[in-house]
């Protein structure tokens, strides 16, 4: 067992580190959610069948048993996913929930090693604040690998594969305009990321005062502290809200730009498509 004076110093390494005893809850929830978000995009695969095999039985070419196939396919593709993504969050639950729970523990044995007289200063509270940050921080970047980072990968190579049995030259393009959000949400998300770290170390520190002033409230009245207590929580409050609502407006400033990106995006896949369709080079579906 690693010793509680050397806990891993960076948030990756804590958090594996943490998720340790937990790791099979983990393998599962990956497992689930990466069967999910393939049988996810395949949906628009089995659709598209749908739509080609019915023309084509329409036209006389194919046996409505053929047609059949891909009705009941449809649906169980459609449904299915949902059933294995919920599967996965049960799997989460309990993989996350314990991470979080574990890695709270372990910084709180790392904290009680401290000497006594640490514990009398007024940055005590700061720093227990920062245990419930750091564990509930773990758990949210499992959180952001599960929904969002692996869930997006596995949606994009999906489709990407499924564009390239189409065409290559719309698979290009779509190749293409994938990097180009990527890049450009990489250098945008700097930013944020820096805002977010920001307002998590003000928050942490205006938490630690409240819980400062709280456990010495005997004190703060003897000395007749408590107006000069009371203004040095209402700054620290103003400056959470500011740095919370540049967090906030930046985000959405972002969120408007992608918007505006997969507008583009979306035009130029479909007059591609329509290109392609006209010109008797792919089907309706």
């Amino acid at each position: 067992m690693q010793n509680e004076l050397s806990l891993p110093k960076t948030p990756i390494r804590f958090a594996l580190y943490a998720s340790r005893p937990y790791w099979y809850w983990g393998m599962f929830a990956v497992m689930c959610v990466v069967l999910a978000g393939s049988i996810d995009s395949a949906t628009y695969y089995v659709f598209k069948r749908l739509i080609d095999t019915s023309m084509a039985y329409s036209n006389g070419t194919v046996a409505i048993s053929a047609v059949l196939i891909w009705v009941v396919a449809y649906p169980l593709t459609a449904t299915g996913h949902q059933f294995l993504y919920r599967a996965a969050n049960y799997f989460a639950a309990t993989w996350l929930t314990s991470t979080r729970s574990h890695g709270a523990n372990m910084l709180f044995r790392y904290l009680s090693l401290h000497s006594i007289p640490y514990f009398n200063n007024r940055f005590a509270g700061s720093t227990a604040s920062k245990i419930w940050n750091a564990s509930g921080g773990v758990q949210g970047m499992y959180e952001t690998f599960l929904w969002g980072y692996l869930s997006t990968f596995i949606a994009f190579v999906t489709s990407a594969f499924l564009v390239y049995t189409v065409s290559y030259w719309v698979g290009h393009l779509f190749i293409g305009w994938i990097a180009a959000l990527v890049v450009a949400n990489y250098f945008l998300s700097k930013r944020t990321a820096k805002y977010s770290e920001q307002r998590a170390a003000i928050r942490s520190r205006v938490s630690g005062v409240v819980v400062d002033i709280v456990t010495n409230m005997l004190a703060v009245k003897n000395f007749a502290r408590r107006a000069a207590e009371i203004e040095r929580v209402e700054a620290g409050t103003e400056e959470l809200r500011v740095a919370s609502w540049w967090s906030w407006f930046y985000y959405e400033t972002l969120l408007v730009f992608n918007n505006v990106l997969n507008t583009l995006f979306a035009l130029s896949m479909i007059g591609a498509g329509y290109f392609l369709w006209s010109s008797g080079q792919i089907t309706i579906g």
